[in-house]
């Protein structure tokens, strides 16, 4: 989960958009953000200071990564501690979430190993409760095959086991479209989690041969890459999560395709895709937008139907 610079990802459970039970049982509504501990370091940096906590009911930090040793134990990201964070967040009534991201292969090993499993839950139930958390994220991107199918569902139970409900939150950021990429046991994990965080972005970029919306509603696309309703018809229909399980992602970051220059983007570090950078930067403050981030890119760039285009975002 490649996350946003400059502002939150966000993830919201939409109850007007599933369909209505026979007895529907009430539920609260969620707004999840997801907030990347190397945001502090950007320019502009965006800290603990700068969260919009009253539009918020649950914050997820990123700021864990489990040993490459895979052992268990897990270790901080340099500088991502802020004092200020969970004070600041319980005071507005927003729940803290620690999300632990770190390599397949060791989220693997980790939850092959029963003492490892055990170990892994020590180790952040400790930091939670000395840190102030109120829960847990997994972000294993992504398990695959029946090995890890079977072990991760033993790996959340055995963090269930450690940090118990409802006491503590438990959740996972999963795919959009499961047995596509990444395989789980569904049946087995919605007893232990609380909530899923469906990564429902991504559906194109520079990888796809049309353009199209990082994250749609609907899928208007010929060649069917995909949609936030597709995604919640997969997981309420054929893996039987229940709606108030399920947040859906919704990004604040743009893709471009193609191979040429644009101004306001640069190439990002090792290869990476490229970095959207403003021209222009507004300054609105916390929980504002502020005057108009202006991006502009010139030339040509597929899109269905072979029409090329240019595009202004204001």
């Amino acid at each position: 989960m490649y996350l946003a610079r400059y502002l939150l990802l966000a993830s919201v459970l939409l109850a007007g958009f599933f369909p209505a039970a026979a007895d529907p049982v009430p539920t609260q509504k969620r707004l999840v953000a997801y907030y990347y501990f190397g945001d502090q370091t950007e320019t502009p940096k965006y800290t603990a200071a700068q969260i919009p906590y009253g539009k918020l009911t649950h914050l997820i930090h990123v700021a864990v990564q489990p040993v490459k040793s895979a052992d268990g134990e897990i270790k901080i990201s340099r500088n991502a501690l802020e004092p200020e964070l969970i004070p600041r967040a319980h005071k507005a009534g927003v729940k803290v979430l620690v999300c632990v991201q770190g390599a397949a292969s060791i989220f693997s090993k980790i939850a092959a190993d029963a003492n490892a499993r055990i170990r892994f839950g020590a180790s952040l139930k400790a930091f939670v409760v000395k840190y102030g958390y109120d829960g847990v994220d997994i972000d294993w991107e992504v398990p695959e095959g029946r090995a890890d199918v079977t072990n991760c569902t033993a790996l959340m139970q055995a963090l269930r086991d450690a940090l118990p409900a409802p006491d503590y939150l438990l959740s996972m950021a999963t795919p959009s479209t499961p047995g596509n990429w990444g395989e789980y046991d569904f049946k087995g994990l919605t007893p232990i989690v609380d909530f899923y965080n469906v990564m429902t972005y991504d559906f194109h970029g520079p990888w796809t041969p049309v353009t199209g919306h990082n994250s749609p509603l609907f899928s208007s696309d010929p060649e069917r890459n995909g949609s936030l309703d597709e995604s919640v018809d997969l997981y309420l229909n054929k893996f039987g999560v229940p709606p108030e399980k399920i947040n859906l992602h919704g990004v604040l970051w743009l893709r471009v395709s193609g191979g040429r220059h644009f101004p306001g983007l640069e190439q990002g570090p090792e290869g990476r895709e490229p970095e959207l950078r403003p021209l222009h930067q507004g300054t609105g403050g916390p929980g504002r937008l502020g005057p108009p981030i202006r991006y502009h890119c010139d030339g040509a760039i597929p899109r269905p139907r072979g029409r090329p285009t240019g595009f202004h975002h204001l």
